[in-house]
This record gives structure tokens, C-alpha cells and sequence, in this order.
């Protein structure tokens, strides 16, 4: 064989497998996972997330995951009991990092978001999550698992954009 037939035959198949690739990653309906999402976020912070749009996946070197209408729910005793309200949000992450169980997001854009800051009698702010079960005045770790753990650490994210939005903030 001629050194060109072999280079055209390699790039046929690299050609081939990204495509089956795109196109297995294409036909994953993200949509089932929203109760597993909202049960993790409910175990981490103790807040009800609602998903009320479907999720759309931009392929790319770095994939973007989108969705529509979002909220997390306020602290106990808050002045209204949506926290976040967003049209739209926005996630797009890294691919090689993800290979050696790292998450990170190059940008997390807020778009139309309503979010509501607020404090307590005592000072504590609607922003300061507590797992259920947890008791007050404790921290989290927020280390990586030893080694043999299977777990991933947490994302790190380069830049929040927050768009046509609003900030409210009550101290209470």
C-alpha cells in the first residue's frame, strides 16, 4: 500500500469514530437525570432545585450544557420562597480534565436571572447552604477524597457571566 491510501484510511476512521462519538453523546436525553440532579443539590444544600425547560448539549471542544426556567429555593423563613429565578443557564466544561476526574468550567452565564440576597435576625445569609442533618456552625470539607476514593473534586469555574438580571438584597 501507498503511504497516501494509508493516511486517507486513518483519517476515514478517526472521521468515523468522532462521529459515532458525537452521535451517542447526541442521543443521551439529559432530561432524565433532572430528579437526580435536584436530589443531589437537595442533599448538598438542603434547597429544592426546580428544572422546568429541557436540557440542549452544545457539542464542541468544550461542551456546552443549556436550560431553561431554573430555581432554587430560599432558606427557611426568607422573605419569598424562590432564592433564584434564571431564563436561562449556561455551563460549558472542559473535555481533557474530565479524563482524570476534574470539572472545569470555562463559563457559567446567568441569563435573566431574578436572585434574591437576604440576612436573618441574626445575620445569616440565604447564600450560606447547609446540607439536612448538618448542624449549624459546621463546615463542610471540601477536599478531595483520599486516594482510592472514587469521588470528584470540586469544579473549578473561570468565568460567571450574569446577564439582563437582577440583585435584590434585604438585610434583615
Amino acid at each position: 500500500m501507498r503511504l497516501r491510501t494509508i493516511v486517507i484510511v486513518v483519517v476515514v476512521v478517526l472521521v468515523a469514530l468522532v462521529a459515532t462519538a458525537v452521535g451517542i453523546i447526541m442521543s443521551i436525553d439529559f432530561n432524565q437525570y433532572k430528579p437526580q440532579i435536584a436530589a443531589a443539590v437537595k442533599s448538598a444544600t438542603g434547597r429544592d432545585l426546580s428544572i422546568g425547560g429541557y436540557f440542549k448539549l452544545g457539542i464542541s471542544l468544550s461542551p456546552t450544557l443549556a436550560v431553561d426556567n431554573v430555581s432554587l429555593s430560599n432558606a427557611p423563613g426568607g422573605s419569598r420562597p424562590v432564592m433564584i429565578n434564571l431564563n436561562r443557564l449556561d455551563v460549558q466544561v472542559e473535555l481533557i480534565p474530565l479524563l482524570s476526574k476534574k470539572i472545569k468550567v470555562d463559563r457559567i452565564i446567568l441569563e435573566g436571572a431574578d436572585i434574591l440576597l437576604e440576612t436573618d435576625a441574626k445575620g445569616r445569609g440565604n447564600w450560606v447552604f447547609e446540607a439536612p442533618g448538618a448542624t449549624t456552625g459546621t463546615t463542610t470539607s471540601t477536599t478531595a477524597p483520599a486516594s482510592g476514593g472514587a469521588g470528584m473534586s470540586l469544579p473549578e469555574v473561570d468565568t460567571v457571566q450574569i446577564r439582563n438580571s437582577t440583585v435584590t438584597y434585604h438585610d434583615g
